[in-house]
């Protein structure tokens, strides 16, 4: 192919762009699904603090847990890299000294399971840290349950070495790590803080993908973020959830309500009461992913009743 061309023959030329473009779009790195929800750390249902002490695994961003052996961490909203005022990370911190304090994402099995046996052979995990002191080394565990999305049990399948994350700066970590056929029926990915910890962490834009290339972190918009959220736990945005009797003898009122995504299962219940309901007038009559029904009633004349602190929990345990 010629690299100029003649117009008419007024000897007018013109370098042609097409190898250039070629070369550009050769080089463009098409981003990898991130198997990790809530990867930007957004989502904070469930409230954007809390301390945690003994070996309980507790749901704290949507889809996150933390975890520590001993001693007691602060997990919180944090400032996340290159977030400006947007406090897009996951804060650790511990005063008094903690041990083995982790966080981590359990991967429901449907995600999972198109991909075993098809020339899968390694998962990449990206992950930008900030640490206060720079002297707790991370490492990343990859677990499988020992039946499909039971956490009751789980074999250890990958210990890697992720790095320190630098004093007072933001650092990046990439891991490359092997597929095992066993993540087929789930897989749990913990950040797992060597020693004890006695600084502050911030934690940013995580990312678990097929392959062995970390490709970029886009985040979902928030809408989509939130639906795949609320397929493991809902939040009812309106606290209380009111009902009003028609007159003054025994009332008997419903709530009705669909979630606006499906949960992952029949989820777990919990709630309150306001107004004249008592726990013996409330009573759960059907739970389905697809929503649920509520009926109570009461004795008691009063022109008000709810229904508070609304949740239902689906999360992998």
């Amino acid at each position: 192919m010629s690299n100029t061309s003649t117009f008419f023959g007024g000897g007018v030329s013109y370098e042609p762009r097409i190898e250039k473009n070629e070369e550009d779009i050769a080089n463009i790195v098409i981003p990898n699904p991130n198997l990790l929800i809530n990867g930007d750390f957004s989502v904070w249902q469930r409230g954007v603090t809390g301390n945690h002490t003994g070996t309980v695994f507790a749901m704290t961003a949507d889809r996150w847990f933390a975890y520590v052996g001993s001693g007691t961490v602060t997990a919180g909203l944090g400032y996340g890299y290159e977030a400006g005022s947007q406090r897009l990370g996951y804060y650790l911190g511990s005063t008094g000294g903690a041990t083995d304090v982790q966080i981590g994402q359990r991967i429901e099995s449907t995600t999972l399971a198109s991909y075993a046996g098809v020339d899968t052979k390694s998962l990449t995990f990206s992950i930008w840290a900030w640490s206060s002191t720079g002297t707790n080394s991370i490492d990343v565990h990859l677990h499988a349950p020992t039946a499909p999305d039971n956490y009751a049990g789980t074999d250890l399948k990958v210990v890697e070495t992720l790095g320190t994350p630098k004093e007072n700066t933001w650092s990046k970590f990439e891991v490359t790590m092997p597929w095992h056929d066993a993540f087929r029926d789930g897989l749990q990915i913990a950040l797992v803080v060597q020693g004890t910890l006695q600084q502050d962490l911030t934690f940013s834009r995580a990312k678990l993908e097929i392959g062995d290339k970390a490709t970029p972190f886009i985040a979902d918009d928030p809408q989509t973020n939130m639906a795949k959220c609320q397929r493991y736990y809902w939040k009812d945005a309106l606290n209380p959830r009111y009902a009003h009797p028609l007159g003054d003898i025994a009332q008997y009122w419903s709530i009705q309500l669909d979630w606006t995504e499906e949960m992952r299962t029949t989820p777990t219940l919990s709630y309150g009461y306001s107004g004249f309901l008592t726990a013996v007038d409330v009573q759960v009559t059907d739970i389905y992913p697809s929503g649920f029904y509520l009926q109570f009633g009461s004795n008691t004349t009063g022109d008000y009743g709810g229904v508070t602190g609304l949740t239902a929990d689906a999360e992998l345990y």
